[in-house]
């Protein structure tokens, strides 16, 4: 790969993380970070799926199956359902959805065989 590619890639790069989606990803980013009652909500999920995948290895004959799917499920809305994580979920998925339609205009560009992301798996 010539300099000139990557010197172009990294204009690309660059120009992504000026974009205000990005600005507002890292922002929400730095805001959860700081925020104690999230962390708090991050460790009782974390705990809950650790439970839950300790027991899932036996299948739901497992006598606390059911509790620690419902601890799982619990924590997961209780995190899911905070204002800035939601903001957080929406501004990764619009970034990952960027990021997606370039990778795909770029291997469209070279090529119409190359798979990306939105292409049909066969």
């Amino acid at each position: 790969m010539n300099q000139t590619t990557i010197e172009k890639a990294y204009e690309l790069i660059d120009e992504i993380k000026q974009s205000k989606p990005y600005q507002a990803f890292i922002e929400v980013n730095n805001q959860i970070a700081q925020d104690s009652n999230i962390k708090l909500l991050i460790d009782v999920f974390q705990t809950a799926q650790e439970h839950y995948y300790s027991v899932k290895q036996y299948g739901t004959h497992h006598p606390d199956y059911a509790r620690y799917s419902k601890q799982l499920i619990d924590a997961k809305e209780t995190l899911y359902n905070n204002p800035l994580v939601k903001e957080y979920k929406q501004l990764e998925k619009a970034l990952q959805q960027t990021l997606d339609t370039i990778a795909a205009e770029l291997s469209h560009a070279v090529s119409k065989y190359i798979k990306t992301q939105t292409s049909i798996k066969i």
